[in-house]
């Protein structure tokens, strides 16, 4: 995984934060996308540590909301010119989301 640009989202806990760590091991250059920046940063230093791996960073993004995901698609490809493997475990449109006029647009 030497040289990959691996996005995981929601990867602060549970089986997210498990494939980032792995493929932190793996060597990969891992971005870590969290909605709250204090716990996206607590889990990007575990993962270093744990992993020893100094290239995981940490971006922050709401997927529910559109404007954040096109946000942080400019940010990954102007640091990264893109990534080369994402992982997306937990996507789910729910009745709150579809009420919120900017999240589906």
């Amino acid at each position: 995984m030497r040289g990959r640009v691996c996005v995981v989202t929601g990867a602060t806990s549970g089986i997210e934060r498990a494939t980032a760590l792995g493929l932190a091991r793996m060597g990969a250059q891992v971005v870590m996308v969290a909605r709250d920046p204090g716990r996206g940063e607590a889990a990007r230093a575990e993962i270093a540590r744990e992993s020893g791996n100094t290239t995981v960073e940490v971006l922050r993004a709401d997927l529910s909301v559109q404007s954040d995901i096109r946000r942080l698609a400019a940010e990954v490809t102007a640091r990264h010119h893109g990534c080369t493997c994402s992982s997306t475990t937990r996507a789910a449109c729910t009745r709150a989301a579809q009420r919120r006029p900017m999240a589906l647009r």
